[in-house]
């Protein structure tokens, strides 16, 4: 091995620095990220959750935005759900069933 790749292989106990996560993502997206890197190993998260191992980096550094099934995904992988909470309580009570069946969602 020359010296030029011996100064670019990885360092066998060597600690793995997280990406900076910019400032600029959505507030919801930068928070799964730090909940994700406090559960530990996060390239194990990703192969947990059946996504590539530069996903999460790629959000830290808003190349990519999550879709919502990769977010519940890595969200469910380290312990958490998603859920749609009501803003008021005028929107806390679930649709009837009659509400839902009135509604064409095909339409």
């Amino acid at each position: 091995m020359t010296d030029r790749k011996r100064a670019y292989a990885p360092r066998p106990n060597a600690k793995r620095r997280h990406t900076q996560i910019t400032p600029s993502i959505m507030p919801l997206t930068k928070e799964l990220l730090l909940l994700t890197r406090a559960h530990g190993d996060t390239d194990n998260v990703q192969r947990r959750a059946g996504y590539d191992t530069k996903t999460l980096a790629s959000w830290a550094r808003a190349r990519q935005s999550p879709t919502l099934s990769a977010f519940v995904a890595i969200a469910n992988t380290i312990g958490y759900d998603v859920v749609l909470v009501p803003l008021d309580a005028t929107a806390s009570r679930p649709a009837t069933a009659e509400e839902t069946e009135a509604f064409d969602f095909d339409a």
